[in-house]
């Protein structure tokens, strides 16, 4: 057992239910429970959490509670924390405005992996979802989405699609509360299975996410300084794609680039 502060307690069912866009009642715990699992939590195990923080606020109630780890680590775990635990440290730590500001509609810019330059554009948006927030990039052929966690300067994602395809990008942002320009690298997994890197740009835009475009952006002359400034920055394939060299003897040999 484990002595929850009410104020923690609360915060969890919100989260939950913005999760889920649900309401905050009993019929909203019910769903609640339904997708984290009622063999974990049953919705009359959530309505009483409900109870005992209203009872708190109207001062018929102590402001703490005692309840089961593993039933606040499930629900923690669906929110995408590792355990209730981490959901707690959360939220006694501020939310950076580095990443409150970051929200919003961007492009998401990469080198295509060929000797002939051509960048390929697909919409992208940073959200908010509670406490936490996410990356979501419409590529060609998947719809990506990963936690945007900020450390030292940089912004890491693990980008994942539905059919398995995944992807890391590290972006650089320091101290910045109101970056136009991302500058980053991405690592994953090309469509003939060998892994992949190279520079990635994200690109702030003004445009409502749905009204963004994905589409092969080719060189040429363009009046346009974002253009001009991306052809630039990935005019060079050595500069900006990273391709390993064959694997045939998984040994010394495959290193030699004869």
């Amino acid at each position: 057992m484990k002595t929850v502060s009410i104020v923690v307690l609360e915060a969890l069912l919100q989260m939950l239910v913005e999760k889920e866009g649900t309401s905050y009642d009993h019929a909203g715990m019910g769903e609640v429970s339904a997708m984290v699992g009622e063999e974990k939590v049953s919705q009359r195990y959530l309505y009483d959490c409900m109870s005992k923080i209203e009872q708190a606020k109207e001062n018929r109630a102590p402001n703490t509670v005692r309840l089961q780890v593993y039933k606040l680590d499930a629900l923690a775990q669906y929110l995408g924390f590792e355990r209730f635990s981490a959901f707690e440290q959360s939220i006694a730590t501020p939310i950076s405005p580095i990443l409150t500001n970051s929200v919003g509609s961007w492009y998401c810019y990469v080198r295509r992996n060929a000797p002939i330059t051509e960048i390929l554009q697909s919409p992208a948006q940073i959200v908010q979802e509670g406490r936490q927030f996410y990356l979501e990039v419409t590529g060609p052929n998947n719809a990506l989405r990963g936690q945007l966690l900020l450390n030292n300067g940089c912004l890491f994602c693990h980008l994942k699609a539905a059919n398995g395809k995944q992807f890391q990008h590290v972006y650089k942002i320091g101290n910045a509360l109101s970056a136009k320009v991302l500058q980053g690298t991405f690592a994953g997994i090309s469509s003939s299975n060998d892994p992949i890197g190279g520079r990635v740009v994200l690109m702030k835009s003004e445009l409502p996410f749905e009204q963004l475009e994905r589409q092969a952006l080719a060189v040429k002359d363009t009046n346009n300084d974002a253009l001009k400034a991306l052809f630039a920055y990935f005019n060079t394939y050595e500069e900006n794609n990273l391709k390993l060299l064959p694997s045939i003897t998984f040994d010394l040999p495959d290193l030699l680039d004869d």
